[in-house]
């Protein structure tokens, strides 16, 4: 054997090892399994503070849709002109997203900063705006190292309720989803104080799951690269988006139902977005990819809910 042989061989052996024994982490999933196009022009990238480009107003509307930019700063002028100047407005909303994302925090639109908005996502916002403009979201630090939030005045339901909630499947929800969606009812179940029973459609129920697309009449339409929402207590209801595809297996270029079930559940029982990568609460997901529920998600639901007065997770 020829040294250029023994070359190539040791380099395919090691090769294979770092394949084998290396180990990956949800956020380089998350980047394998990521989209393989973006959903905002490709020259918006290395835009910074100073710069007037066309098309900065899809990024602005972007980050005042999920909590970033205040509601009150205006996209479009008085003239009914987009605004795409990169303000300094702009440059701090981008930091702010940035460090939820565990990004580098350089105020600048990079390519990892377009990637990361570009995946698909729950359309509940990260931060959401008090009275005095400041996007807040109630945290809780009772267990070290958990990250779990809350919604503003922490929603939740009653005591009333005894922790026993009934949901239903509405508006022809594909059967072959169910099995998925109860399995998510299920984990929460084994992981919380909450008892869960299915009803069926048009008896009254706690949570309300359907499949809907576009503007379905309930506020928040629908838009590319969204998966689902739900409301928070006492509401009830849960959408999937029907325009994007969904598997019961982790299948590719689809999206696993279980997985964006068990998140959207977290919402109908009141626990908003983490930053924490491999929890339930993170509001990406990217196609071809389970995830389940984490002892973050545990902690904040027990948190939320008083230890269920009993004792904790």
């Amino acid at each position: 054997m020829d040294f250029k042989s023994l070359h190539l061989q040791l380099f395919l052996l090691l090769l294979t090892f770092l394949l084998l024994f290396h180990p990956i982490s949800s956020r380089d999933l998350n980047h394998i399994h990521g989209p393989s196009q973006f959903l905002f022009p490709k020259y918006l990238i290395g835009s910074r503070k100073g710069h007037n480009l066309e098309g900065t107003h899809t990024i602005k509307t972007y980050l005042q849709r999920y909590g970033y930019l205040s509601k009150s700063y205006n996209i479009i002028d008085t003239n009914g002109v987009y605004n795409n100047a990169y303000d300094e407005q702009l440059e701090s909303s981008i930091k702010k997203y940035q460090k939820f994302f565990q990004l580098n925090q350089s105020g600048i639109l990079d390519t990892e900063t377009l990637r990361q908005m570009s995946q698909s996502r729950c359309s509940v916002p990260d931060f959401f705006e008090s009275d005095d403009n400041e996007t807040s979201m109630t945290t809780s630090n009772l267990h070290m190292g958990s990250r779990f939030k809350f919604f503003p005045g922490r929603p939740k339901w009653p005591d009333s309720k005894n922790y026993s909630l009934t949901f239903s499947f509405i508006n022809n929800f594909p059967g072959i989803f169910k099995g998925e969606v109860g399995d998510a009812f299920l984990a929460w179940y084994e992981r919380s104080r909450f008892f869960f029973t299915e009803v069926p459609e048009g008896e009254e129920s706690d949570i309300k799951i359907s499949f809907e697309v576009g503007d379905h009449g309930d506020g928040h339409p629908f838009r590319v690269g969204v998966l689902a929402h739900a409301f928070t207590p006492t509401d009830g209801r849960l959408h999937f988006n029907g325009d994007e595809p969904f598997s019961s297996e982790v299948a590719e270029g689809k999206y696993h139902v279980r997985s964006v079930a068990l998140h959207e559940l977290g919402h109908s029982l009141g626990l908003a977005h983490t930053e924490i990568l491999d929890a339930i609460m993170y509001p990406t997901l990217p196609p071809n990819f389970a995830k389940s529920i984490n002892s973050d998600d545990v902690n904040g639901l027990w948190a939320l809910y008083d230890n269920f007065h009993i004792g904790g997770p």
